[in-house]
């Protein structure tokens, strides 16, 4: 097959991805500069035009080093077997890889207004507004000394939105160590958080059960750390620690009003909310003939670490001896707040628990 030359734009492109006269129409709105425009020159590899999803390969050379660039896109819909439909997702992603090994992805994603079958736990569905979820990576040549692996993810739109973050940082200071560091941290708020179903005749409009929500801030900051050492061919240790803080507030308590609808009533403006402890007292309508019920605080700091270490020898061939330590600390309070400092050393005074193991194999007839 003889390939053909192109010259396009990366707004072009896309648009050839996302065929649509609305969507690419969407696209070129959300996602793009009308005022600048980017060139690719280069050779189509491959171009597949299979339902519901377009895939374009293209080679770009640039004075002799030449760049492989792919996309792919096209929309994605589910429905659940009652024929309800739960999503529909436009999607456009690409990725390259660089002479050097240098590799990076990217994926951008807009999800259309559906209903939700699973947000009441066994309830009414629940029609969820449209949101956009984007993410990227970047990842260096893994031959080398120093390596470097980064990831972001996010999401936005008015049911909430999130955002996460992580690096990985690899070292191998010689060919027998590979140490790795892997920093991550996220953070959702969340305005459609699942509560509690409460039994109430008086709510008609949602069948007898009122279904109670939450605003959420949740915040998670952990290190994953790994350390794997060949001493000779038949000794080695590997050894892993990862300490975790996270943290999660819920407010602004309220209950869905009808199915297939995104409508909340908040109790603090037609009743009352008062904590109890650990508990929440809620009166749905005031003077009103409802009762009063009570849900649980979920307010939480928590804390972990989660470390081990494994020492391998094999004393003979098909003969091997395993000593294993591992270690955990955890503890949880209801703070509902998040500080490094503070919590790294109330984590470091928490009590750990160790487990020691010992594992031999011998082989009988080697």
């Amino acid at each position: 097959m003889r390939s053909t030359k192109i010259m396009t734009t990366l707004l072009a492109a896309c648009a050839v991805l996302v065929a649509p006269p609305p969507l690419a129409a969407h696209h070129s709105a959300a996602m793009f500069d009308d005022t600048k425009v980017v060139e690719l020159s280069g050779t189509v590899k491959a171009l597949q035009w299979t339902n519901p999803h377009v895939w374009l390969q293209v080679v770009v050379e640039d004075q002799g080093r030449a760049t492989e660039w792919s996309f792919e896109g096209g929309p994605r819909a589910t429905w659940n077997y009652d024929g309800n439909r739960i999503r529909t997702r436009f999607n456009f992603e690409g990725s390259a890889e660089l002479l050097n090994y240098w590799s990076g992805d990217f994926e951008w994603n807009r999800e259309l207004p559906a209903l939700d079958d699973r947000l009441t736990r066994g309830g009414p569905l629940v029609r969820i507004p449209a949101r956009t979820i984007g993410s990227a990576s970047i990842e260096s040549d893994d031959r080398r000394r120093w390596t470097i692996e980064a990831d972001f993810e996010g999401m936005r739109g008015p049911a909430g939105s999130n955002a996460s973050a992580s690096v990985a940082v690899g070292f191998k200071p010689a060919p027998n160590w590979d140490i790795s560091l892997g920093p991550e941290w996220s953070r959702e708020q969340s305005n459609n958080q699942f509560v509690a179903s409460v039994a109430d005749d008086a709510a008609t409009a949602t069948f007898g059960r009122r279904y109670v929500f939450a605003n959420l801030d949740q915040k998670e900051l952990s290190m994953a750390t790994h350390v794997n050492v060949t001493f000779t061919p038949s000794l080695s240790l590997e050894a892993f620690a990862r300490p975790f803080i996270g943290s999660g507030t819920f407010d602004g308590l309220k209950e869905l009003v009808r199915p297939r609808a995104y409508a909340f009533t908040r109790y603090d403006g037609v009743g009352t909310v008062e904590r109890d402890g650990d508990e929440i007292v809620i009166d749905p309508d005031g003077a009103g003939p409802a009762e009063s019920f009570e849900v649980d605080d979920e307010t939480f700091t928590t804390r972990s670490l989660r470390g081990s270490a494994v020492l391998r020898w094999e004393w003979r061939p098909g003969s091997t001896l395993f000593l294993v330590w591992q270690q955990q600390r955890e503890m949880e309070d209801a703070r509902g707040d998040l500080r490094f400092r503070r919590d790294l050393r109330e984590l470091g005074r928490a009590r750990p628990d160790n487990v020691f193991v010992v594992k031999a194999t011998w082989w009988l007839n080697p």
